[in-house]
């Protein structure tokens, strides 16, 4: 009976670790881009810690007939060994012309990575849609910037009251950078 309980909660265990206590600091604000095969998409990240836990807000903006859309979502932060989960949550703001598609998912797995004294997170994004949309899925590059940098996720979470809770920790909640292809 003992075997049966500990194969029930084991993949649980695997599935709550923590973040690695070594390396950089993740939290901050970061900027760069998404892209597909179809476009290139600039995207702000903001990771906050919050004691164990972190979340994370994106600002995904694109242009479309000359007009800037915006799209601002709260993200939940994971880790599975040295790769950062951030994953969609709950869509907080749009300025969509036209009604937008609902549960749409973006996935991001992220390497720290560390160029001189630049920060990086680099990797790939996927999306989970309902079955009326095809996936989509690329590449995600994001480099960190100072806390007081003015970025537009920063502007519109301020507008929207959703900074005043956000932590970016100096030496706490550390990773560790990605190996290098010389490394590996």
């Amino acid at each position: 009976m003992k075997f049966f309980f500990v194969l029930l909660f084991f993949p649980f265990s695997i599935l709550a670790q923590p973040a690695p206590q070594t390396g950089r600091n993740i939290t901050g604000i970061w900027q760069g881009y998404v892209r597909s095969l179809q476009k290139k998409l600039s995207y702000e990240l903001v990771i906050s810690s919050q004691g164990e836990k972190f979340i994370a807000y994106s600002l995904t903006t694109f242009i479309i007939n000359g007009d800037e859309i915006i799209s601002l979502k709260k993200m939940t932060v994971h880790f599975q060994n040295q790769r950062i989960i951030a994953e969609d949550d709950d869509l907080l703001f749009d300025n969509f012309t036209a009604k937008a598609p609902k549960k749409i998912k973006q996935i991001n797995t992220l390497f720290l990575n560390e160029e001189g004294s630049t920060l990086k997170l680099t990797g790939t994004f996927e999306t989970k849609t309902n079955r009326a949309l095809k996936p989509a899925n690329g590449e995600v590059y994001l480099e960190k910037k100072e806390p007081q940098s003015p970025t537009k996720l920063m502007a519109k979470l301020e507008e929207m009251n959703l900074t005043a809770g956000l932590t970016f920790t100096p030496d706490d909640d550390k990773i560790k950078p990605a190996a290098t292809e010389k490394e590996m």
